[in-house]
């Protein structure tokens, strides 16, 4: 556990170089759900918080849980919102949701920790009758121009595939208990210092420990990569954000 520990905390230390989630994407994506908001809600896999400093002031109380406490430790605080470390795929912890009834549950990237079982048992058990599930994800689009090159690097000095569509929620979300999933997709475009750029895959567990390995190195071939294309330091990169959600239909 110790060299998970150790992972865990450079992880968490850089996560904050992930492409950002978007509060008007959000805000768009309640309005097609029908979801006012105004409840309780579950914030699944939390991370830093990320959704739920988007979302604070629309719900009454936010349960936002996460399986590393070194992620927690960096999450802001707010009046309304809990945060709890637990074993988000144990029955222990999903009996734990039953009783709250939430309005709405909510998950980031990290929607690939969630086994199949759970997803089911918190579409069955945990989400009220007409709540509403979202699926948020944000990545690099694949139309910057610079992206292919940067992917081979990371490839080449990782010994791993960097996948774009790592973190993607695909069909997950198919269940007889809720309505047909619905995508809600935007594409925004910032201006980023490359040396943050850089820093994505070394927060991603895919790809970190290879690079960390060969740091200098990574660093000196993305200078040579980015510096030609970025103008003070700053890289124009185009995020996609899409947001998967869908209502639970019937039941008690």
């Amino acid at each position: 556990m110790q060299g998970y520990h150790k992972f865990d905390e450079s992880v968490s230390r850089r996560y904050r170089f992930r492409t950002p989630y978007d509060g008007g994407v959000m805000d768009d994506a309640f309005l097609k759900a029908g979801a006012v908001g105004t409840g309780n809600l579950l914030d699944l896999c939390t991370g830093q918080g990320e959704i739920v400093s988007h979302l604070k002031d629309r719900f009454l109380n936010i349960r936002a849980v996460d399986g590393s406490r070194e992620m927690l430790k960096l999450a802001p605080s707010y009046p309304n919102v809990a945060y709890e470390v637990c074993d988000i795929n144990s029955m222990e912890w999903l009996q734990s949701t039953v009783d709250a009834r939430y309005d709405a549950m909510t998950v980031g990237r990290g929607v690939h920790w969630l086994s199949d079982e759970t997803l089911n048992f918190l579409f069955t058990h945990t989400l009220a009758p007409g709540g509403t599930f979202f699926s948020f994800e944000s990545g690099l689009d694949k139309s910057n121009p610079w992206l292919a090159r940067f992917a081979r690097l990371v490839a080449a000095l990782s010994g791993a595939k960097w996948d774009f569509a790592e973190y993607s929620y695909a069909d997950r979300m198919r269940s007889h208990m809720m309505e047909d999933t619905r995508v809600h997709q935007a594409t925004i475009e910032r201006r980023i210092p490359w040396k943050n750029i850089a820093e994505i895959p070394m927060s991603q567990t895919v790809t970190a420990d290879g690079l960390s390995n060969r740091q200098e190195e990574y660093q000196s071939f993305c200078e040579r990569l980015f510096e030609p294309v970025s103008v003070h330091g700053l890289l124009t990169a185009k995020i996609s954000l899409t947001c998967h959600f869908a209502r639970r239909t019937g039941g008690s």
